[in-house]
């Protein structure tokens, strides 16, 4: 009976002592997940811009340049000064020296209900102090109700100067950076005048259409699509809200910045056909010398990735003609040179484990 109560005691024990210790386990495993809690949210807030890149990747791309970039600095650009069409004043100069614009668009409500495009050091609160800043610390554009009658709609246009030589070998991305205070729904529309005409009728080009989100500063990036034939064009901003001032219910203040557009350039590459590859190989350029533009043959006999690539002599790469899967055959690439300058330039083809390189010479 002593034996059998002392082994019972025991037992008993046993089972305190396993409890505590999952006990203590389980206020671990709390502890640790609310830590990893704790620093999810705090790496969550630790970064502010967030990138929405809506750019597809572009095969066979050569060049890239940069045809357009502000940040709004230029005091003789942007200096909330200036006077545009409509029947309230645009507070941006409209237009500037190097052609950007601002102007009311066809939905706006009457005079004293409009969302002016402005140039400002940031957004304050009421009592003066600093909510956000622009991106790089220096000016933005902003636009916000600023009304002196009750909810009307805003329709405010903020045009880039014209964007020239656009063509069917191009690719062109617009980049900017966008963030709203947060209180209201702010709606942009990105739409393009494919004419590069001045006017809201111009903007038939829909992109699309953004609820501006706070909380920070957010990049977008798009590929531009444009109708066939367009040389030319205008990217516009479009502040638009149905119910605007200060009885509106669906506006407050918004602000862009970092605005570029980017061009790219690609290369066209045709197979040759009912010619049987017999083996690898990359053919001299031909003309060679060349000026601006010159043809590179070369042949691969089973599928596989295929890269064609231009070098200056410092082993810089200066294009990339080809870099996809391709099938069996012969095939040509174009190369436009018209943006390098004169000299010696190698190509190197590779497709699987197989490599050549050969040199060519620009002649201007």
């Amino acid at each position: 009976m002593k034996n059998t109560i002392s082994i019972l005691g025991m037992l008993l024990c046993a089972l305190l002592l396993t409890s505590i210790c999952f006990a203590q386990d389980k206020r671990e495993i709390t502890t640790e997940r609310s830590k990893r809690k704790g620093e999810a949210r705090k790496a969550k807030t630790a970064v502010p811009v967030i990138a929405q890149k809506k750019s597809p990747a572009a095969s066979s791309v050569q060049a890239e340049t940069t045809l357009l970039a502000t940040s709004f600095e230029d005091g003789s650009e942007f200096n909330n000064t200036g006077t545009g069409t409509g029947t309230d004043p645009i507070r941006m100069i409209s237009p500037t020296p190097s052609d950007w614009r601002a102007f009311r668009g066809p939905t706006a409500g009457p005079s004293g209900t409009r969302g002016p495009w402005t140039i400002s050091t940031g957004v304050t609160d009421a009592a003066g102090d600093p909510v956000w800043s622009p991106v790089d610390g220096g000016r933005m554009a902003s636009a916000s109700f600023s009304s002196t009658t009750g909810a009307n709609p805003i329709d405010d246009y903020l045009i880039t100067p014209a964007i020239t030589g656009y063509s069917a070998s191009t690719i062109d991305s617009l980049i900017f950076y966008i963030q709203a205070n947060g209180e209201y729904d702010d709606s942009l529309q990105i739409v393009l005048s494919p004419t590069a005409g001045t006017t809201a009728a111009d903007f038939t080009t829909p992109v699309d259409s953004i609820l501006a989100p706070s909380g920070g500063w957010f990049r977008f990036a798009y590929r531009l699509n444009l109708p066939n034939g367009t040389t030319s064009y205008r990217v516009g901003f479009r502040y638009k809200l149905s119910s605007g001032g200060p009885t509106g219910n669906d506006s407050d203040i918004l602000g862009i910045d970092s605005v570029a557009v980017v061009r790219f350039t690609t290369s066209s590459v045709n197979e040759i056909p009912n010619v049987t590859p017999k083996g690898f190989a990359l053919n001299q350029n031909y003309p060679n010398p060349f000026n601006p533009a010159t043809t590179i043959q070369y042949s691969i006999v089973t599928s596989q990735q295929v890269s064609l690539k231009v070098y200056d002599l410092l082993g810089r790469e200066v294009a990339a003609l080809v870099n996809e899967r391709q099938g069996a055959g012969v095939y040509e690439a174009k190369f436009d040179a018209s943006k390098l300058s004169s000299g010696m330039y190698l190509y190197r083809l590779q497709a699987g484990s197989n490599v050549e390189t050969k040199k060519m010479m620009l002649t201007k």
